[in-house]
């Protein structure tokens, strides 16, 4: 209600009149947040709930300008930029932006009727401003009098179809606020703004059809224009996802290139390794092929040596054996002598005979120690060989 008395004032003061009969204060507090730049985030501490008592404080701080043409210098220089669109303690999360009838809104007052269209001041309610549509409002701006209808069923209708923008269509920077390009084109085509007898309820019966119909149409084309969107957004979602895919096989596919190149690489580090270790094998192998080939022969070459050795021991074996049997002979002709003998130089002879035996006993230990030792080199170099 206090909107539509404020929104009414400033239609009349447009179609002429020269006192404003809304809430100034309430209006003086909007312009200041939006038009003076000031820290995004609110003290609360300090501020909160006196915007009414500091009104006259903050405007003394503001240094506002004093004059029409000064103000009019002001307004006409003020550039987006110098504009805070959206303030901290404005609750944005769900904004009642159009009706599914009318792309506005209808608001009543004490005194009259008013037309609002908050697409064209998405930027306020931290939303993306885009193109609004134009449309002759003019049938909800009037006052209330006797001969003034008042269709205040249609008005409802219009409120009860209201549409809300969600919490998730709220833009980053709430701040400065975001349009798209040809929302720039559009405002600065003078054609988009001109005027309309706003104030003026007399039209056509024809004319309300035409704009009705216009209606339905730019209301069809926004369902299609949506519609299309969506079906953007969903391609646009599926190429993403297939992008996403493909990356994702992509770098497994990568993953697995280089574990394969890496498997690769140790395998030929392997085969490498096994190709030297054959090579050493080999290598190996026929040193010892040479090794043995010398072994044999030297083991052929000790075996005639010990053939050599065996028939000299077998010589000497039987000379020995000879030898042992002419010493007995001779030990038995001693004794033989030794019992016959009965002259004086027996014990001279005896002493001789008991020398000589001694002699022979000695070599015929000597005789079988060679005999031990020899059987005991041929029983080593039999096993060795």
């Amino acid at each position: 209600m206090i909107l539509s008395s404020i929104f009414r004032a400033l239609t009349r003061c447009k179609l002429g009149t020269h006192n404003f009969d809304g809430c100034n204060i309430l209006l003086q507090i909007w312009f200041l947040e939006h038009f003076y730049r000031h820290p995004t985030i609110t003290n609360f501490r300090e501020l909160w709930p006196n915007r009414t008592y500091d009104h006259q404080k903050r405007i003394d701080q503001c240094d506002l300008p004093e004059g029409i043409d000064t103000w009019k210098k002001l307004l006409l220089t003020l550039s987006a930029r110098q504009i805070t669109w959206n303030y901290d303690w404005f609750s944005s999360k769900e904004v009642i932006c159009e009706s599914a009838y009318h792309s506005y809104l209808v608001l009543i007052g004490l005194d009259g009727v008013q037309h609002y269209a908050p697409l064209r001041v998405m930027r306020q309610f931290a939303r993306l401003q885009e193109v609004p549509p134009t449309r002759d409002m003019s049938k909800f701006c009037y006052d209330f009098g006797k001969d003034q209808p008042h269709d205040e069923e249609e008005i409802m209708k219009i409120w009860y179809a209201s549409k809300v923008s969600e919490l998730n269509e709220m833009v980053e920077d709430r701040d400065r606020g975001e349009v798209i390009p040809e929302y720039i084109t559009w405002f600065s085509d003078p054609s988009s703004f001109r005027d309309r007898p706003e104030g003026s309820n007399r039209r056509r019966n024809d004319q309300r059809t035409i704009e009705r119909l216009k209606e339905e149409l730019e209301h069809a084309q926004m369902t299609i224009a949506k519609q299309q969107a969506q079906q953007q957004a969903g391609v646009a979602q599926i190429r993403l996802s297939i992008e996403k895919d493909y990356q994702s096989a992509l770098g497994i596919m990568d993953k697995d290139l280089k574990h394969a190149k890496n498997e690769a690489a140790r395998l030929e580090e392997e085969l490498a390794n096994t190709i030297g270790l054959v090579r050493r094998v080999e290598a190996n192998k026929n040193k010892l092929q040479e090794d043995l080939s010398i072994i044999e022969e030297d083991a052929h070459q000790q075996q005639l040596e010990f053939d050599q050795q065996k028939e000299q021991f077998e010589r000497e074996r039987a000379h020995w054996i000879r030898s042992k049997g002419q010493l007995y002979a001779q030990l038995e002709e001693i004794k033989r002598q030794k019992r016959g003998y009965q002259h004086a130089d027996f014990e001279a002879e005896q002493r001789q005979w008991m020398i000589e035996r001694g002699v022979l006993n000695r070599r015929i230990e000597e005789y079988e120690g060679r005999e031990a030792q020899m059987g005991h080199a041929l029983n080593t170099t039999q096993m060795w060989l």
